[in-house]
């Protein structure tokens, strides 16, 4: 989308709302853009009432209340109390202050509630959490262009007036973007951006090409989207990203596409470990080989929307159970365990799973963690390695020279975190008996005796014996079972996606486990609805996937020893 790139070159953008609404047209521009020459314009255009609309959380850190606590105004508009700068500004209402208070909101690393005076001329809005898709209002469409542009999610927004005072309809907006050449766009555009943004950018990942859109098309064709509440996920911004990860490995991470990787150019934001400036292809290379965006992780085209939906809808999903608005939140393409504060791994560029618990811990006390990947989640692990307030369970495929290479340890933790961090090593060949039965025992340990108000489940299913891996041998039952087990605790659970590199057996796992979270049950005998991709089910067209001739190499010693280790706990 264009009007994104202007936005976050500083310039303001049309914003048209539905000819059913107010049909009008508002300028809107990034608060943290504003400038004088800026503001000039839309006052000289507009009715000249600035607003900011921005994020709930932003108004809450400011203590900026309602104007009022209950709004007769139609639309339900939710002003704030007016403000202005309480420095660097004169009487408030000039271009140049009103410009310096703006920049002041959509500053997020101010927060200082008394960095800003009441009253002023300045309104700030309340926005909807969900954006456009909760309400399809200007002060809904700033926050999301914002988030959408990589900025932070606050943006001054003013009607557009004729020069005789009336309001500026759409023929009036498109002759005015026409004479100033602006862009215009509408709300429609931004929901329909916004609903098939999510699965294109999960779709990009290179190790998952089109994997998104095949879990999603079996989960419509067996009705289960009637079944549950979609939210559209809300991408993170710079700032919503350096809660865990570092600041240095998101410039690198962002800066750039793969072609301007290697040309040399200038602009990169990396540094070098000399403290040079990075520039020219041996400190880019550098860079990017020290934090990890090489081998198995290099860039690709859409890294950046990936990165910002992977992490923003397991957040988004966090903040549905931390608010109450659900009791199980799924999001199918977060799963990301192995990416490291600094450092891309594993097919792994952000870690949205310790953001969503980071994210958990603002609402719930203790947080345990179970992953059911056939790989060690050791960025999890890692990154709540020394606290006592997270749990983190794993059952996985452990060998000598097998990634990640950690996790063999039954029991783990540093300092606070000391046995809380507690794994099962499966060997080659794992069924859905043996899989279930150390799962269980283990699981339902961890739980008595860690007492959880949250549980977070990574459902990575590169263990399904149609997996390229072909390490387990196991069917989608394992992991029912083990989801069957989890929602019997009867607490808020958020589930995840993760490994799994046979696309349309994801599609049947995942679907299965949509079912369970839904109380539905979809045997795997069952045939696959007509849909787009059916054709990719022969020849069996059905929900089972086919299990491997070979034999189970874990035996019930072996189980029975790893359980008695974790039963220290």
């Amino acid at each position: 989308m264009c009007a994104l790139l202007l936005l976050g070159n500083g310039e303001g953008i049309i914003v048209m709302d539905n000819e059913d609404r107010e049909n009008e047209g508002d300028l809107i521009f990034a608060a943290e853009k504003a400038t004088p020459e800026l503001l000039a314009f839309t006052i000289r255009y507009s009715s000249g009432y600035i607003c900011v609309g921005t994020h709930p959380d932003r108004l809450d850190e400011l203590e900026l209340p309602l104007m009022v606590k209950d709004s007769t105004d139609p639309l339900r508009t939710q002003y704030t109390v007016s403000v202005d700068a309480a420095e660097g500004v004169t009487t408030g209402i000039s271009a140049a202050d009103r410009s310096r208070t703006i920049r002041l909101i959509g500053d997020f690393s101010n927060k200082a509630p008394a960095s800003l005076r009441r009253p002023g001329h300045v309104l700030p809005l309340r926005a909807r959490r969900n954006g456009v898709l909760e309400r399809g209002g200007h002060t809904e469409a700033a926050i999301d262009l914002t988030r959408l542009a990589g900025l932070s999610p606050a943006g001054a927004l003013c009607e557009l007036v004729n020069d005789d005072g009336s309001m500026k309809r759409r023929d009036d907006c498109v002759a005015f973007a026409r004479e100033h050449g602006l862009r215009l766009i509408t709300i429609s555009d931004l929901v329909a951006y916004r609903k098939a943004h999510a699965i294109r950018a999960a779709d990009a990942l290179p190790p998952n090409i089109g994997r998104a859109s095949r879990v999603h098309a079996l989960i419509d064709a067996f009705g289960l989207d009637s079944s549950v509440d979609i939210v559209e996920p809300v991408p993170l911004t710079n700032a919503e990203l350096t809660t865990f990860h570092s600041p240095e490995y998101i410039r690198c991470l962002l800066s750039q596409t793969p072609e301007e990787t290697s040309s040399g150019g200038e602009g990169s934001g990396y540094s070098s470990a000399d403290g040079s400036d990075g520039n020219g292809p041996i400190g880019k290379e550098a860079a990017l080989a020290r934090h990890g965006l090489m081998y198995d992780c290099p860039l690709f085209d859409q890294i950046e929307q990936h990165i910002r939906y992977a992490a923003g809808g397991t957040v988004t999903a966090a903040n549905a159970l931390g608010f109450g608005r659900a009791r199980i939140a799924i999001h199918w393409e977060g799963g990301r365990h192995h990416a490291k504060r600094s450092k891309a791994s594993g097919f792994c560029y952000v870690n949205d799973i310790v953001l969503g618990i980071l994210q958990l811990q603002k609402r719930f006390a203790r947080v345990l963690y179970i992953d059911l990947d056939l790989h060690h989640g050791d960025g999890v692990q890692d990154a709540f390695i020394y606290s006592d307030k997270v749990m983190t369970l794993s059952i996985h495929h452990h060998a000598r020279g097998f990634y990640p290479n950690t996790g063999g340890s039954s029991v783990e933790g540093k300092g606070r975190g000391a046995r809380h961090s507690v794994n099962i090593p499966l060997d080659r060949g794992a069924s859905d008996s043996s899989f279930l039965r150390a799962f269980s025992a283990v699981a339902s340990h961890v739980y008595t005796s860690f007492a959880p108000d949250v549980v977070v489940v990574q459902c990575g299913c590169d263990g399904l014996a149609g997996d390229p891996y072909k390490i387990f041998n196991l069917s989608t039952d394992a992991f029912v079972g083990a989801l069957e087990l989890i929602v019997s605790w009867k607490l808020p659970v958020l589930m995840v996606g993760g490994g799994g590199y046979n696309s349309t057996d994801c599609a049947r796992c995942w679907t299965r486990l949509t079912a369970v979270a839904c109380g539905i049950d979809i045997a795997p005998g069952e045939d696959v609805p007509e849909h787009v991709y059916l054709d990719e089910y022969a020849p069996a067209f059905d929900m089972c996937v086919e299990k491997m001739l070979v034999g189970d190499q874990n035996t019930d010693l072996a189980i029975d020893a790893i359980i008695a280790q974790t039963a220290t706990v």
